[in-house]
């Protein structure tokens, strides 16, 4: 059986930027190479929309016969070219290559006993790696100074520093440990929280809890690095997010941003967490309906300037994912359909890249909301079709229990019984059959031997009287931020439009 092509030079090629592009061209047109076919293979693999490799080869090779090996070396040659102008690229702005070349320069000279040049470079290279709390490049240009010293036979400086520059590496060495301690704090909430966004049961909230309890966590705790001091507010945000604590969510995220802000030689250099930050911090900001904070930080957003392809990758996502769950709050949902095919149409530039969980979930709130019905039923066969170990429980629950919703609109009720039974069986498996889902499912299950107009107003009210109480449940809120299932059943009550009660409770 013939080996399938791999894509990795095409997926290398297409994740480039226009000026990264330019700047691989500038740098191939450097080497001495006297055959330029790694040049035609760049330009036919970047005019590709997917990898063909057959044509490739007819647009490299033409009629020539050639070797398979030979097609191989050429690519895996040109591979490495690319690789090789990204690290040139990558020089003129990123600090680690910077003080990885001045560390270089110090070997080079040191090797060749210009120590007083290496040393020169060494007190610049520290400056710069303090800046940016480098702290594994201090270490390094520590052991520098002793080695410099020693070939020198120096014999005085290491009498009269030996002791400080040990110390000197202890506090690094101390402050590397406090930031591989905090990163793995961090780490442990991103998985929980992939897992699950906000806890709904006792026993993770008790889980939670007795997490924070780390003395790493504590309020008064002294946090040496602004890297650690960043993970830690963010792990707390983490914490009063997933409690439904919107509030202090709000205040934990105003302290991050001054935090970042303050410190922009940082953000230039890496804005990841700025941009998750402003991302939870427009979150916030629409639970507590301070919209106009919303709009200035949804500019600030699109101010960012991205450092990597991830980075654009993550404005552009979260722009989207806010914008359209602004839509589905204040029921505007004839422009939310707009916004989904803007972003469809931009989306094109970030190829292999994920199409996020959280936009099928609001895709198909925005058509249920323009009652596409059979629009909104196909991102949210979308989600459901995906492996569940790389889907948030919380959004595979209540895409089934919409689903179940979108069904009932539509009448379906000879597939809604085996949607039901499907639904308890996953609800239950997965430890997630709360009262709300409870009720919801049971209304469904006896709805279909409701008969008359009056009898099916009734029942409605009287689950709109039960979810009413469930809301106001701790265990119960966080169900509701997925979804206006109050607006739902005030159109049905009030034989009004689901995107007039979705407009009138945001007013």
């Amino acid at each position: 059986m013939p080996k399938t092509p791999s894509p990795k030079l095409f997926d290398l090629i297409h994740s480039l930027s226009g000026s990264e592009k330019r700047y691989f061209k500038i740098f191939a047109s450097k080497t001495n190479a006297n055959n330029a076919k790694y040049l035609q293979l760049f330009d036919a693999i970047d005019l590709q929309e997917s990898y063909d490799e057959l044509r490739i080869k007819q647009a490299i090779y033409n009629t020539i016969t050639f070797e398979t090996r030979k097609f191989s070396e050429l690519k895996n040659y040109l591979y490495e070219l690319i690789l090789r102008s990204l690290q040139g690229y990558d020089e003129q702005s990123s600090v680690d290559y910077k003080l990885k070349n001045m560390l270089a320069n110090v070997r080079v000279l040191a090797k060749r006993s210009f120590y007083g040049e290496a040393k020169e470079i060494l007190a610049k290279a520290k400056k710069v790696a303090e800046r940016y709390e480098q702290f594994l490049v201090i270490l390094e240009i520590i052991s520098w100074k002793r080695r410099i010293a020693y070939a020198e036979s120096d014999i005085s400086f290491l009498d009269k520093n030996l002791e400080r520059l040990s110390q000197e590496e202890e506090i690094c060495i101390g402050k590397l440990q406090n930031e591989f301690n905090y990163w793995n704090i961090y780490f442990n909430l991103l998985i929980q929280s992939k897992k699950e966004a906000t806890l709904r049961s006792e026993e993770k909230k008790q889980w939670l809890r007795a997490f924070f309890d780390n003395k790493l966590l504590l309020p008064s705790v002294d946090i040496p690095t602004v890297q650690s001091q960043i993970l830690y507010h963010r792990s707390y945000g983490y914490y009063y997010y997933s409690i439904g604590d919107y509030q202090r969510f709000y205040e934990q995220n105003n302290k991050l941003i001054q935090l970042i802000e303050t410190h922009p030689t940082r953000l230039q250099e890496d804005p990841s967490h700025y941009i998750s930050v402003i991302n939870n911090q427009i979150f916030a900001c629409g639970m507590l309906r301070l919209y106009r904070e919303v709009d200035a930080n949804l500019e600030k957003l699109k101010r960012v300037k991205a450092k990597t392809v991830d980075d654009s990758f993550k404005i552009f996502t979260q722009y989207y994912l806010n914008k359209l769950i602004l839509h589905t709050e204040n029921g505007n949902f004839e422009t939310g359909k707009k916004i989904i095919q803007e972003r469809e149409e931009e989306k094109t530039n970030f190829k292999k890249q994920i199409f996020k969980e959280n936009f099928y979930l609001l895709y198909a709130y925005i058509y249920f909301g323009s009652k596409d019905y059979n629009e909104a039923l196909v991102w949210l066969n979308k989600l459901l079709d995906m492996p569940k170990t790389i889907v948030r429980q919380d959004l595979q629950s209540v895409a089934r229990i919409i689903n179940l919703i979108v069904h009932f609109e539509i009448g379906n009720n000879l597939l809604l019984e085996s949607l039901l039974r499907s639904t308890y069986r996953y609800l239950r498996k997965q430890d997630r059959f709360y009262e709300f889902e409870s009720r919801i499912l049971k209304f469904i299950r006896k709805s279909k031997d409701i008969i008359t107009k009056k009898e099916k107003k009734a029942a409605f009210v009287e689950l709109k009287v039960e979810l009413q109480i469930l809301s106001e449940k701790e265990s119960e809120k966080a169900i509701f931020r997925y979804f206006n299932f109050m607006a739902w059943l005030d159109s049905k009550i009030n034989e009004n439009d689901f995107a007039k009660e979705v407009q009138s409770h945001f007013l």
